[in-house]
């Protein structure tokens, strides 16, 4: 069964992966190819994700589940890169210079 969930979207120069892992076990390596586009270079990746399964933001604790930006997602020789922790909700953004390689 597969566990990622995933989009993208693009602004002129940017992309924007979503990517959910599902696993209550795994983490799951994503691998995108994104060598049609000159010079990719991971701008920020920010996971929410809690050891607790059940955590949810209450008033009592309010940051009981919280996003970083310790994502760690790179480009390396034409692939965007990323380890994606068990129960994650994943955002990369990734400057893609709007320039198709040629």
């Amino acid at each position: 069964m597969w566990n990622l969930l995933s989009s993208t979207t693009r602004k002129p120069a940017n992309w924007f992966v979503f990517a959910v892992n599902r696993s209550e076990t795994d983490t799951l390596l994503l691998d995108a190819d994104i060598r049609s586009f000159a010079g990719g270079r991971v701008i920020s990746h920010i996971v929410y994700e809690s050891g607790d399964r059940d955590a949810r933001n209450t008033e009592a604790r309010p940051n009981a589940a919280v996003p970083h930006e310790r994502g760690g997602a790179a480009c390396e020789d034409g692939l965007l890169r990323a380890s994606l922790p068990k129960l994650s909700w994943n955002v990369i953004r990734v400057d893609v210079n709007g320039k198709q390689a040629e």
